[in-house]
């Protein structure tokens, strides 16, 4: 069937466009380094999945965000949301339910 698309995976899709696999689970990882969730669905926005990566751990001594990379352990934990994040959720965010730690005498911002 030429430019149609049989549906079958062989390649051919609808409109021509060329069919390169299929998507068989979601996962959304919730903070940097750490293990995620299987999701059902997910929605896009402009950072791609929303609410993907959307957090990280910071090293206070350091005053630096981190990662498995220099604390490998990260990879050991999970995270997930127990309610989906509202748009415009994240860090620098001060909506309801945020929480920042208070500030140590003399830290930088």
């Amino acid at each position: 069937m030429a430019g149609g698309g049989s549906g079958d995976g062989s390649g051919g899709g609808p409109g021509g466009v060329q069919v390169v696999g299929r998507v068989a689970e979601l996962w959304r990882y919730p903070v940097k380094s750490m293990g995620g969730s299987r999701v059902a669905s997910v929605q896009l926005d402009g950072r791609g999945i929303h609410g993907d990566r959307l957090w990280a751990v910071r090293d206070l001594e350091e005053e630096r965000t981190t990662s498995a990379r220099r604390v490998p352990s990260l990879l050991g934990c999970t995270a997930r949301y127990a309610h989906e994040p509202p748009a415009g959720a994240g860090p620098g965010t001060h909506g309801p339910g945020a929480r920042h730690p208070p500030r140590r005498r003399g830290a930088r911002r």
